[in-house]
Protein backbone atom coordinates (compact mmCIF):
# COMPACT_ATOMS: atom_id res chain seq x y z
CA UNK A 1 0.00 0.00 0.00
CA UNK A 2 1.51 3.61 -0.89
CA UNK A 3 2.06 5.66 1.61
CA UNK A 4 0.33 9.15 1.29
CA UNK A 5 4.13 10.63 2.76
CA UNK A 6 5.96 9.72 0.10
CA UNK A 7 6.02 13.08 -1.52
CA UNK A 8 4.95 15.47 1.46
CA UNK A 9 3.67 18.90 0.45
CA UNK A 10 3.93 20.39 3.90
CA UNK A 11 6.28 21.01 6.71
CA UNK A 12 5.04 20.83 9.83
CA UNK A 13 6.30 23.31 12.45
CA UNK A 14 6.06 23.79 16.21
CA UNK A 15 3.34 25.96 17.21
CA UNK A 16 3.52 28.98 19.49
CA UNK A 17 3.46 26.56 22.87
CA UNK A 18 6.64 24.74 21.34
CA UNK A 19 4.65 21.64 20.81
CA UNK A 20 3.62 19.67 17.38
CA UNK A 21 0.16 18.30 16.84
CA UNK A 22 -0.86 15.96 14.20
CA UNK A 23 -4.64 16.06 13.83
CA UNK A 24 -6.81 12.63 12.42
CA UNK A 25 -9.58 13.76 11.17
CA UNK A 26 -12.75 11.50 11.37
CA UNK A 27 -14.80 9.02 9.08
CA UNK A 28 -16.97 12.09 7.12
CA UNK A 29 -14.01 14.52 8.03
CA UNK A 30 -11.34 16.24 6.30
CA UNK A 31 -8.30 18.03 6.57
CA UNK A 32 -10.23 21.14 6.16
CA UNK A 33 -13.08 20.30 8.11
CA UNK A 34 -14.28 22.64 11.11
CA UNK A 35 -12.04 20.88 13.85
CA UNK A 36 -8.72 20.59 11.44
CA UNK A 37 -8.95 24.53 10.75
CA UNK A 38 -9.16 25.21 14.86
CA UNK A 39 -6.73 23.23 15.37
CA UNK A 40 -4.38 24.98 12.47
CA UNK A 41 -5.33 27.90 13.37
CA UNK A 42 -3.95 27.65 16.99
CA UNK A 43 -1.77 24.85 17.32
CA UNK A 44 -0.23 25.22 13.34
CA UNK A 45 -1.48 21.63 13.15
CA UNK A 46 -0.71 19.25 10.44
CA UNK A 47 -4.26 17.87 9.44
CA UNK A 48 -3.47 15.50 6.74
CA UNK A 49 -6.56 13.57 4.66
CA UNK A 50 -6.90 10.29 5.43
CA UNK A 51 -8.43 7.49 2.74
CA UNK A 52 -11.86 6.43 3.96
CA UNK A 53 -13.65 5.57 1.05
CA UNK A 54 -13.93 1.57 1.87
CA UNK A 55 -15.10 2.23 5.48
CA UNK A 56 -18.20 4.88 3.86
CA UNK A 57 -18.86 1.86 1.39
CA UNK A 58 -19.00 -0.31 4.48
CA UNK A 59 -21.11 1.87 6.31
CA UNK A 60 -23.47 2.58 3.34
CA UNK A 61 -24.16 -1.02 3.24
CA UNK A 62 -25.06 -1.55 6.74
CA UNK A 63 -26.85 1.91 7.03
CA UNK A 64 -24.25 2.97 10.20
CA UNK A 65 -25.11 -0.32 12.40
CA UNK A 66 -22.04 -1.69 12.65
CA UNK A 67 -22.98 -4.68 14.05
CA UNK A 68 -24.87 -5.96 11.26
CA UNK A 69 -21.01 -6.15 9.08
CA UNK A 70 -18.57 -9.08 10.25
CA UNK A 71 -15.73 -7.69 12.19
CA UNK A 72 -13.34 -9.07 9.80
CA UNK A 73 -15.05 -6.55 6.98
CA UNK A 74 -14.65 -3.33 9.21
CA UNK A 75 -10.70 -4.48 9.84
CA UNK A 76 -9.89 -5.01 6.27
CA UNK A 77 -12.12 -1.38 5.52
CA UNK A 78 -10.18 0.13 8.63
CA UNK A 79 -6.20 -0.95 7.51
CA UNK A 80 -6.28 1.93 5.18
CA UNK A 81 -7.11 4.65 7.29
CA UNK A 82 -4.69 3.61 9.69
CA UNK A 83 -1.86 2.81 7.50
CA UNK A 84 -2.18 6.62 6.60
CA UNK A 85 -2.55 7.19 9.73
CA UNK A 86 0.35 5.77 10.97
CA UNK A 87 2.48 7.35 8.01
CA UNK A 88 1.78 11.05 9.22
CA UNK A 89 2.69 9.80 13.08
CA UNK A 90 6.20 8.83 11.32
CA UNK A 91 6.85 11.82 9.39
CA UNK A 92 5.52 14.54 11.69
CA UNK A 93 6.49 13.14 15.24
CA UNK A 94 4.26 14.73 17.19
CA UNK A 95 3.68 16.02 20.58
CA UNK A 96 -0.41 15.62 20.40
CA UNK A 97 -2.31 13.64 18.27
CA UNK A 98 -5.99 14.89 18.54
CA UNK A 99 -8.28 12.33 16.80
CA UNK A 100 -11.81 12.47 16.15
CA UNK A 101 -14.38 9.38 15.71
CA UNK A 102 -12.94 6.87 13.51
CA UNK A 103 -9.40 8.46 14.48
CA UNK A 104 -10.21 8.03 17.92
CA UNK A 105 -10.22 4.38 17.02
CA UNK A 106 -7.19 4.64 15.28
CA UNK A 107 -4.93 6.35 17.57
CA UNK A 108 -6.33 4.01 20.41
CA UNK A 109 -5.00 1.34 18.51
CA UNK A 110 -2.28 3.34 18.06
CA UNK A 111 -1.41 3.44 21.53
CA UNK A 112 -2.33 -0.13 22.19
CA UNK A 113 0.85 -1.74 19.73
CA UNK A 114 3.22 1.23 21.71
CA UNK A 115 3.30 2.99 18.50
CA UNK A 116 2.67 6.40 19.91
CA UNK A 117 3.52 7.46 23.85
CA UNK A 118 2.53 11.29 23.61
CA UNK A 119 -0.35 12.99 24.27
CA UNK A 120 -3.60 12.58 23.45
CA UNK A 121 -6.97 13.84 22.64
CA UNK A 122 -9.61 11.71 21.64
CA UNK A 123 -12.36 13.50 20.10
CA UNK A 124 -16.14 11.34 20.13
CA UNK A 125 -13.96 8.33 19.68
CA UNK A 126 -15.68 5.35 17.71
CA UNK A 127 -13.45 2.39 18.94
CA UNK A 128 -16.43 0.29 20.25
CA UNK A 129 -18.14 0.86 16.72
CA UNK A 130 -14.63 -0.40 15.01
CA UNK A 131 -12.12 -2.28 16.63
CA UNK A 132 -13.30 -5.57 18.60
CA UNK A 133 -14.59 -5.68 21.77
CA UNK A 134 -11.83 -8.86 22.23
CA UNK A 135 -8.89 -6.16 21.31
CA UNK A 136 -10.36 -3.28 23.40
CA UNK A 137 -10.56 -5.14 26.85
CA UNK A 138 -7.28 -6.82 26.32
CA UNK A 139 -5.52 -3.26 25.94
CA UNK A 140 -7.75 -1.42 28.36
CA UNK A 141 -6.29 -4.95 30.86
CA UNK A 142 -2.74 -3.66 29.61
CA UNK A 143 -3.31 -0.09 31.38
CA UNK A 144 -0.93 1.63 29.39
CA UNK A 145 0.56 4.96 30.78
CA UNK A 146 -0.02 6.93 27.71
CA UNK A 147 -3.90 6.29 28.30
CA UNK A 148 -3.71 7.68 32.07
CA UNK A 149 -2.52 10.91 31.18
CA UNK A 150 -5.27 11.19 27.90
CA UNK A 151 -8.10 13.46 27.05
CA UNK A 152 -11.43 12.30 25.91
CA UNK A 153 -13.54 15.01 25.04
CA UNK A 154 -17.08 13.95 24.41
CA UNK A 155 -20.68 15.83 22.97
CA UNK A 156 -22.91 15.62 25.79
CA UNK A 157 -26.14 14.69 23.22
CA UNK A 158 -23.79 12.10 21.15
CA UNK A 159 -26.02 10.27 19.04
CA UNK A 160 -23.81 8.42 16.41
CA UNK A 161 -21.51 7.24 19.46
CA UNK A 162 -21.77 5.59 22.92
CA UNK A 163 -21.17 8.02 25.86
CA UNK A 164 -21.46 5.64 28.42
CA UNK A 165 -19.18 3.13 26.92
CA UNK A 166 -16.39 5.84 26.22
CA UNK A 167 -16.45 7.68 29.69
CA UNK A 168 -15.95 4.11 31.11
CA UNK A 169 -13.44 3.49 28.71
CA UNK A 170 -11.79 6.48 29.77
CA UNK A 171 -12.25 5.67 33.43
CA UNK A 172 -10.69 2.16 33.05
CA UNK A 173 -7.79 3.20 31.48
CA UNK A 174 -7.51 6.23 33.83
CA UNK A 175 -8.19 9.22 31.69
CA UNK A 176 -9.68 12.67 31.79
CA UNK A 177 -12.87 13.13 30.61
CA UNK A 178 -14.66 16.65 29.27
CA UNK A 179 -17.98 16.93 28.45
CA UNK A 180 -18.96 19.76 25.74
CA UNK A 181 -22.25 20.89 27.01
CA UNK A 182 -25.36 20.63 24.51
CA UNK A 183 -22.75 19.51 22.26
CA UNK A 184 -22.85 16.41 18.91
CA UNK A 185 -21.01 14.20 17.65
CA UNK A 186 -18.97 16.41 15.58
CA UNK A 187 -18.45 18.54 18.63
CA UNK A 188 -18.88 21.71 16.77
CA UNK A 189 -19.72 23.90 20.11
CA UNK A 190 -16.40 22.51 21.74
CA UNK A 191 -14.86 24.37 18.65
CA UNK A 192 -16.75 27.43 19.40
CA UNK A 193 -16.35 27.38 23.04
CA UNK A 194 -12.62 26.70 22.76
CA UNK A 195 -12.73 23.84 24.98
CA UNK A 196 -11.02 21.38 21.75
CA UNK A 197 -8.47 23.92 22.50
CA UNK A 198 -8.35 23.65 26.43
CA UNK A 199 -8.58 20.14 25.54
CA UNK A 200 -5.23 19.94 23.61
CA UNK A 201 -3.53 22.12 26.62
CA UNK A 202 -4.88 19.80 29.20
CA UNK A 203 -3.22 16.71 27.48
CA UNK A 204 -0.21 18.61 27.29
CA UNK A 205 0.12 19.68 30.99
CA UNK A 206 -0.65 16.11 31.88
CA UNK A 207 1.98 14.67 29.75
CA UNK A 208 4.21 16.98 31.59
CA UNK A 209 3.36 15.47 34.67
Amino acid sequence: MSSIFTKPEEVQQESKYGVTVLFLHGLEGSSRGTKAMSLSAEWNALCPSLRTHDLLDLRSKCGGVWSLREQEEINDAFETPYSDALDALRYVKPDVVVASSMSGAILFKLISEGLYEGASVFCAPAIGSLLPADYVEEATDKKSKVFQKSVWLLGEVDTVVSNSHNISLAKALGGSVIVSPNDGHRLNKAVESNILNASVLTSIELMEK
